[in-house]
């Protein structure tokens, strides 16, 4: 018989090609034939068929009465497989038919085939509701009886998107939480394929336990990483979810996870209607802001600082900030965008390592970039901070030959004096050993 995860349509089908044989079945039981020992062939199926499972799929009624009474066949005889009558028919959706098996012939409604499968779990899995309320309510079958691999009616049904079959096996008892082997509860798995309205039904109604984890990650972290921002929606509006719990795996928050993968819309959400922090740090220390710069996505930046009033200096564990890396690469909007919008401190000192440290217009005349040098100190940066050698940004472009930044630093700055201390140094005999160790920790640097 076909598997769990195979179409009605393919099932249907089964059962049209069942219907050329219904008129085979007839004759036999009408000349007196044994039904019990008869077998029928089809190409479709990879053993032959009881008289009566041909019947059940055909969804002939009156045809399964006859076999039961007159043909004095056994109710729960099955295919090599262990597929039975009454699993066909609740495959199928036929309701009167599994009736009948029930009524007239006593057939075993928990029997399962070979893999597991239950006439319940048959009828779920296609959404069969008047099946499942017959199964359930007047044959009492066990709402929660699992295939061989843990997965159980509730979670096929929520598999398939059935709401009103969800619901029916909800308020017949189900586990709602009841994971499958690979440790997915309908509620994870509902999350990650963005089943939106099967998520409020199972956490509205179901009471789903929304902080359940697997490897660790919630429904809300696995619809984070997987950009459902429907079911972000749904899973957020629980007062039972902690926004700034770590529960994407190795990613951290929602939000660092919705950062790093570019999720905008989810990153809103998070940001104006949960109270994300936004200068929480993953396991690297970076926060949502580093990580946006890093990959510079200038809206996600934007959002960060404007909306969710990142801190734009706060520095990682190891030292850098988003300027400093939006410097280093020479990204002459990121760093605008830092500047002008989020205000960050332009005269600040980075460490480059235990004794160097480099300020923000430092960086951008090593990198000689004549358009940063005029942004910042069009923002603020002094041109005559030294560094703990003494080096002003007015050095370092001179020492680097860079003339379109020492033009901006002079014509900017105002500030003609510099000139002399720029020949000054120039002439000093330890020019060449300051650029080279310099050189060392602003290489090391930019391999951020």
């Amino acid at each position: 018989m076909a598997g769990p995860g195979e179409s009605l349509q393919g099932e249907m089908a089964l059962g049209l090609a069942m219907l050329r044989h219904l008129g085979t079945v007839r004759a036999a039981l009408a000349s007196g034939q044994d039904m019990v020992a008869m077998r029928v062939r089809d190409s479709n199926f990879p053993s032959p068929l009881p008289p009566l499972c041909v019947a059940a799929m055909a969804g002939d009624q009156g045809l399964c009465k006859d076999l039961l009474t007159r043909g004095k066949v056994d109710v729960n005889t099955c295919a090599e497989d262990g597929v039975t009558p009454l699993m066909i028919a609740a495959m199928c959706g036929y309701t009167a038919v599994c009736a009948a098996l029930l009524s007239d012939g006593g057939a075993r409604v928990n029997a399962a085939d070979q893999g597991g499968i239950t006439p319940l779990f048959k009828a779920a899995q296609h959404g069969h509701l008047d099946t499942c309320r017959l199964l359930l309510q007047v044959a009492g079958a066990e709402v929660d009886q699992v295939i061989c691999d843990n997965t159980s009616p509730l979670f096929v049904a929520a598999k398939m998107s059935h709401l009103d079959v969800c619901r029916l096996l909800l308020t017949q008892g189900a586990d709602v939480n009841k994971p499958r082997s690979d440790g997915h509860n309908p509620l994870t798995h509902a999350a990650q394929r963005g089943s939106a309205d099967v998520c409020h039904v199972l956490v509205v109604e179901g009471k789903a336990d929304v902080n359940y984890q697997v490897q660790g990650k919630t429904a809300l972290g696995m619809a984070v990483q997987h950009g459902q921002l429907g079911v972000c929606r749904v899973l957020v509006a629980s007062s039972r979810v902690d926004v700034n719990k770590a529960q994407c795996g190795r990613e951290g928050t929602p939000l660092l996870a919705a950062a790093g993968r570019g999720h905008y819309d989810i990153c809103r959400l998070l940001i104006t209607k949960c109270g994300a922090d936004v200068n929480i740090v993953n396991q690297e220390g970076r926060t949502p802001l580093f990580i946006a710069a890093h990959n510079s996505n200038y809206p996600l930046c934007r959002l960060l600082i404007n909306e969710g009033k990142a801190d734009v200096n706060k520095l990682c564990a190891d030292g850098k900030s988003p300027l400093l890396f939006g410097l280093f690469r020479v990204d002459l909007e990121l760093c605008q965008i830092l500047v002008v919008e989020g205000k960050a401190d332009v005269n600040v000192h980075f460490r480059l390592g235990e004794t160097e440290t480099i300020t923000p217009l430092a960086c951008a005349t090593s990198c000689r970039s004549a358009a940063l040098c005029r942004m910042l100190i069009h923002n603020g940066a002094s041109v005559n901070l030294t560094c703990p050698e003494g080096i002003t940004p007015l050095h370092l472009a001179a020492e680097e030959g860079a003339i379109d930044v020492v033009r901006v630093s002079v014509c900017m700055a105002c500030v003609p004096w510099l000139l002399v201390s720029l020949v000054l140094r120039l002439l000093m005999n330890t020019v060449a050993h300051l650029r080279s160790g310099r050189s060392v920790a602003i290489n090391s640097a930019i391999s951020v």
